[in-house]
């Protein structure tokens, strides 16, 4: 059945190696009602996205140390059931936003990005996507 139901709450894990960036973001993003958690690399983020089955969406930087960010989003699309990720990047270029949509990202966003405008995307996102019961 290809009927639109509701999509589920929007969980959302913020990945960023700077702590008060990530911190930040999580903050904003609660007070417009997105519930979710931090991570402070990438490693640390599939580590918590495979125990936590309710993570359905990533904001992620992509300058990290380690596994960095366009490593990461590929990770995360070979997921079964990939989350919705949004890239939020200082160092955002036309290319690097074409290279990371084409990587499976919904939406690139340079830093610093206004929170309502990322929450609303969230919900947008979320709004569109078809789930399958």
């Amino acid at each position: 059945m290809n009927a639109k139901t509701t999509p589920p709450p929007v969980r959302v894990l913020v990945v960023d190696d700077e702590p008060e960036v990530a911190e930040e973001m999580l903050e904003a993003l609660s007070f417009q009602g997105i519930d979710g958690e931090l991570a402070f690399s990438a490693d640390e983020a599939l580590s918590i996205i495979a125990r936590d089955e309710a993570i359905n969406a990533v904001v992620t930087d992509l300058k990290m140390p380690g596994t960095d960010g366009h490593a990461f989003l590929l990770k995360l699309m070979s997921r079964d059931t990939p989350p919705v990720v949004i890239v939020v990047t200082g160092h955002a270029s036309a290319e690097i936003e074409k290279s990371v949509l084409a990587a499976g990202a919904s939406r690139c966003f340079q830093k610093p990005c206004g929170m309502d405008d990322l929450a609303a995307a969230l919900y947008e996102l979320f709004e569109n996507r078809t789930i399958h019961p």
